[in-house]
């Protein structure tokens, strides 16, 4: 992950740049000053803030966009063409390989899990919320201090007053630090939950990688006095006698297998999708025409 990703994926306590804090004193006749001073301290912290997840949350956005609407259209692909693949033939022969599913699942997946390990979507929706509730604090304080200014006679504020306008500044940078460290809390939650499904995941992947078999059968195999062939997505291919036969040390997935032989000198197949499953022996059965 280069930098600017790094800093485009965390949350803004990291990456936004304090302000500095004034220089105040409160010597008689300069409270005015020192409070206007950390009024303005105030609302550049909240804007800062603000504004560094009103501009990450638009890639995050399109970015978690594009990610979901190519898994969707993999996902859907990846359950039709299983269903197609019977159908479109050319010349007998299959046009798009059932193995294509397979492809097919597996990009969605990635897809999915691109979007949920980047931050794409739920960050979207997490920088949108807190984006509105920096907003919703720095528009109350504005007119919560106004209020606090309308009461000051024209010789300044009284200590009581001072006091009360420090305890409002206090609490409202209080507020945004809280709304921010939120928004960290939920993105750490989030992201060691994704280390922890992709942690699974490889468990999963690595158990799906064992081999299988399928156990042929073919009803009237005996009819083919030279025997038969059994072929594996047009590539591997065995010969079989008899009825039953064998295959092993097949990758999962879903595999073409197409069975040929010549019965009273005349050529006949079969072919069928055969969904082939980690660690197990399939058994499948043609009759060749």
């Amino acid at each position: 992950m280069s930098q600017q990703e790094a800093n485009a994926s965390c949350p803004a306590q990291w990456d936004v740049k304090p302000a500095e804090f004034p220089i105040l004193s409160w010597k008689k006749g300069e409270g005015v000053n020192s409070l206007a001073k950390l009024y303005g301290y105030v609302l550049v912290q909240c804007a800062a803030n603000r504004d560094w997840y009103l501009k990450k949350k638009k890639w995050k956005k399109w970015s978690g966009f594009l990610l979901r609407l190519n898994a969707m259209i993999f996902g859907t692909l990846g359950g039709v063409i299983p269903v197609i693949s019977p159908i479109m033939k050319d010349d007998y022969q299959i046009i798009i390989s059932p193995g294509w599913s397979s492809v097919s699942i597996a990009l969605t997946a990635l897809l999915i899990g691109i979007d949920k390990f980047g931050d794409m979507s739920s960050g979207w929706v997490r920088y949108m919320l807190t984006a509105q509730k920096l907003n919703l604090i720095e528009e109350s304080f504005k007119l919560d201090w106004e209020e606090q200014k309308r009461q000051w006679d024209d010789d300044g504020p009284t200590p009581e007053q001072i006091e009360a306008g420090l305890n409002k500044l206090k609490n409202t940078i209080m507020e945004i630090n809280e709304v921010v460290q939120e928004e960290t809390i939920a993105w750490a939650a989030e992201f060691l939950n994704s280390l922890r499904e992709m942690e699974k995941a490889a468990k999963i992947t690595a158990q799906q990688k064992a081999l299988g078999g399928l156990n042929v059968e073919v009803s009237n195999g005996n009819d083919c006095k030279d025997g038969w062939k059994v072929k594996i997505d047009g590539g591997r291919e065995i010969s079989g006698n008899g009825k039953t036969a064998s295959v092993t040390g097949l990758s999962p997935g879903i595999k073409v297998v197409k069975i040929s032989g010549k019965i009273d000198e005349k050529f006949a197949t079969d072919e069928k999708a055969v969904k082939i499953n980690p660690g197990r022996i399939e058994i499948q059965r043609f009759e060749l025409q």
